[in-house]
């Protein structure tokens, strides 16, 4: 009997243990099966036979609890592809709904979707000739990830023509060509999406963006005198607080890793510097497979 009872009771402790990984296998691949279906709009629109509206508010409201679900917790390919199907989806049903358009953008690039995020704001913008958010954030697209300063001064002289455009705006597509003209305007425009963000991880997002920025604006200060004093000196600086030696004080790193000098001789952020070599390294290597 004694010896029943205490077989009985392990039984219990490891059915006991194991029930929360099994909670955990059976959640995981219930989330999965939510996938399996990646909705096209125009299909949609067909089956909602004239519901499209209500249909539309039903798959948003189902696209933003999968990115609170999936975002920082699931690094594979398949929900992000899936999240973008859906805002599209979403765009088609209801094609005057701003909310998916503005927001919709922002979830998509704040996964890394650039692409699908730029085709909500271009579908915006041709389907919303009085909007001028989606046409702005199609070029900040361009100049934050794409890095095509032309194409982002583009969309923003389309952005600034819209009615009800700030006047910045206009100044933002003007000075885009350069430089410090584009970053003033991208801290200026992450500052309004930052005001308006929707979840935690899009802000996150975005102030990553906005001290990427920053970081970068503070080294264009001094990089030109460090790179002299490595022509005059034939040395780098010694250390990123030999900067007081060119007249410059060392600031708090907005990136928040540590400063480093540069191969170039420039003081910089450590993963700015990490970033700038692997810049270089491709470079390099698409010299070397181009054909002549």
């Amino acid at each position: 009997m004694w010896r029943r009872l205490g077989v009985a009771l392990v039984g219990a402790m490891v059915a006991g243990a194991a029930q929360p990984a099994a909670d955990r296998t059976r959640h995981a691949r219930q989330i999965d099966a939510a996938l399996l279906f990646l909705p096209r709009g125009d299909t949609l629109r067909v089956a909602a036979s004239g519901f499209h509206e209500p249909l539309a508010s039903l798959l948003w409201v189902r696209t933003v609890i999968t990115f609170g679900e999936r975002y920082d917790t699931d690094a594979s390919e398949e929900w992000r592809e899936w999240l973008g199907g859906a805002v599209l989806a979403v765009n088609t049903l209801d094609a005057r709904w701003l909310t998916a358009y503005h927001y919709g953008g922002g979830l998509l690039r704040s996964t890394g979707e650039i692409a699908a995020a730029s085709a909500v704001y271009e579908r915006c913008s041709e389907t919303i000739p009085t909007d001028g958010w989606c046409p702005f954030s199609r070029g900040m697209n361009a100049y934050l990830y794409e890095r095509d300063r032309e194409l982002a001064a583009k969309w923003m002289r389309v952005a600034a023509e819209r009615p009800g455009a700030p006047g910045w705006w206009a100044a933002a597509a003007a000075g885009m060509l350069s430089e410090g003209g584009a970053r003033e305007s991208a801290l200026r425009y992450l500052d309004a999406q930052l005001a308006e963000a929707a979840t935690e991880a899009e802000t996150h997002y975005l102030e990553r963006q906005k001290r990427r920025i920053q970081h970068d604006q503070m080294v264009d200060q001094w990089a030109e005198a460090c790179r002299q004093h490595y022509r005059d000196a034939g040395e780098r600086l010694s250390a990123p607080g030999a900067l007081t030696e060119l007249g410059f004080a060392l600031p708090e790193n907005p990136r928040g890793d540590a400063w480093v000098v540069g191969n170039d001789g420039v003081v910089r952020s450590e993963g700015a510097e990490a970033q700038r070599r692997r810049d270089a390294l491709g470079d390099e290597r698409a010299l070397v497979v181009a054909p002549r």
